[in-house]
């Protein structure tokens, strides 16, 4: 199966519901009911090449200690909700609304067009990106339209004023 990534987006009262009790954060990502709301992005396994081409670093490369750009938290942060919580690889983390919205007018200045130009699978898979599939005939247009979903999920969290919160399962 392999590790999946998701973003939620969710209030900010519904966020200091989680980090209280993380218990119902967990709860509501494991109803299957869920999985296809539109407030829930399963990133499949494309979280990592994400985050690669958008920073130009692979996750072991980045310090997620708040000093970071701001492109480097589409997918992770330095914000946790339950350091003991496990959801599969770890604690969920979140992004608050004054970084989404940092986040999502980087995001909207992404030109996928010309990234994706310039997109390099041995590259990739050479920095250990994962699934380290990213030389394979398909693996330019899966990263390209989870690129898109992305934008499109942080531009609706700014305009509904959410956090997100992230999590690999």
């Amino acid at each position: 199966m392999g590790m999946i990534g998701n973003l939620i987006r969710v209030s900010k009262e519904d966020l200091e519901m989680f980090k209280a009790d993380s218990g119902k954060l967990e709860n509501l990502i494991y109803n299957e009911a869920n999985l296809e709301a539109d407030w829930y992005l399963d990133l499949d396994k494309s979280w990592e090449a994400i985050h690669y081409v958008l920073s130009g670093k692979s996750l072991a490369d980045t310090e997620m200690d708040g000093t970071s750009k701001v492109i480097e938290y589409v997918i992770f942060s330095d914000k946790v909700i339950d350091e003991e919580q496990d959801l599969g690889y770890g604690p969920a983390f979140y992004n608050d609304q004054e970084r989404v919205n940092k986040i999502s007018k980087e995001l909207n200045k992404v030109n996928i067009t010309a990234l994706m130009a310039n997109f390099d699978g041995k590259k990739l898979n050479e920095a250990n990106v994962y699934p380290e599939i990213w030389d394979e005939e398909d693996s330019k247009e899966y990263l390209q339209e989870s690129l898109k979903s992305v934008i499109e999920f942080y531009s609706d969290a700014t305009d509904s004023e959410q956090v997100v919160i992230g999590f690999i399962c």
